[in-house]
């Protein structure tokens, strides 16, 4: 999950377990870090080497990845067995 879906924990949940059948799910938090605030980042090296000083905005933020688990898990909560 990245900046643009991290206010769609809801909609993101039900779209796999709807929409797709997935029975299981890993949400992967994407955090993008560059050298300078105008370099790409992804296109000048690989994926694996984030050391860089900036995050850029396409990052989700700690907030937004709380809220995205938070919303997940009450979905999920809702139609879990164990109730």
């Amino acid at each position: 999950m990245h900046a643009a879906s991290e206010r769609r924990g809801h909609e993101a949940y039900r779209l796999l377990r709807d929409d797709c059948g997935a029975r299981v799910m890993r949400i992967i938090a994407v955090i993008e870090r560059v050298a300078e605030a105008s370099k790409e980042g992804w296109r000048d090296r690989p994926p694996y080497l984030q050391e860089d000083a900036i995050i850029t905005a396409r990052s989700v933020s700690p907030d937004g990845y709380g809220r995205f688990l938070i919303d997940s898990f009450e979905d999920w909560d809702a139609i879990s067995p164990h109730r």
